[in-house]
C-alpha cells in the first residue's frame, strides 16, 4: 500500500483450473518474477493414483494481467509454457521435485530441487525458457547441505511492477 509497515493485502484475482492449468502440475515448486514482470510458476507434477512425481512444468502469468484493474472474482490469464527436461534419472518418472526458482539478469533461471527418493540430495539446475520443452543443466555451487536439509525457496532481484490503486493514493495509505 505504499507506506512502510503497511500490512494490507488485496486479492488480485485467482488462477483458474482448466485447459491451461491443473493444481496437480504444481504440487511442489516455487514462483518468481522475471525482469519484465511476468510471474512464472514452476511446479512438480504428481500422479495421485500412484503417488509419484511425473515431471516438472512451467506456467506464466503475463505482467500486463497483473497490473490492469482487478477484482476479487477475476480469473488471471495463465499460459502453459511447457515441461522441464534434464532432471531426474528416468524421463517421465523422475523423483526430483522443484523447491525453489530465481531469475538471473540475462533471463536464465536457477532451480533448486530435492531428490524425493533419497530425501537428501539437493541439486541445482540452470535453464532458459523455450517453447515446448525447456532443457535444464546441473550446476555446481560447491554447496553441501546436511542430511535432511531442504532449500524451500530461492529469491530473484525482480519484483512485480505494482501500481497503487486510486483509493490508496487518495487516503494516504
Amino acid at each position: 500500500c505504499g507506506t512502510p509497515g503497511c500490512s494490507r493485502v488485496e486479492i488480485m484475482g485467482y488462477v483458474p483450473a482448466g485447459k491451461n492449468y491443473r493444481n496437480s502440475n504444481t504440487y511442489s515448486g516455487d514462483i518468481a518474477f522475471s525482469a519484465n514482470g511476468d510471474l512464472y510458476i514452476f511446479g512438480t507434477s504428481i500422479d495421485t493414483l500412484i503417488n509419484y512425481y511425473t515431471g516438472s512444468m512451467i506456467y506464466r502469468i503475463p505482467q500486463q494481467d497483473l497490473t490492469i484493474p482487478y477484482g476479487k472474482g477475476r480469473a488471471l490469464d495463465i499460459e502453459y509454457i511447457g515441461r522441464l527436461k534434464g532432471m531426474g534419472i528416468e524421463a517421465g518418472m523422475d523423483s526430483v521435485i522443484i523447491t525453489g526458482v530465481a531469475f538471473e539478469p540475462g533471463g536464465d533461471f536457477i532451480l533448486s530441487a530435492m531428490d524425493k527418493y533419497t530425501e537428501s540430495k539437493i541439486c541445482f539446475y540452470r535453464g532458459k525458457i523455450r517453447a515446448g520443452i525447456t532443457q535444464v543443466y546441473p550446476v555446481s555451487f560447491n554447496f553441501r547441505a546436511p542430511n535432511g536439509f531442504v532449500i524451500s525457496d530461492l529469491a530473484s532481484f525482480y519484483r512485480p511492477p505494482v501500481k497503487q490503486s486510486a483509493r490508496n493514493t487518495q487516503s494516504g495509505e
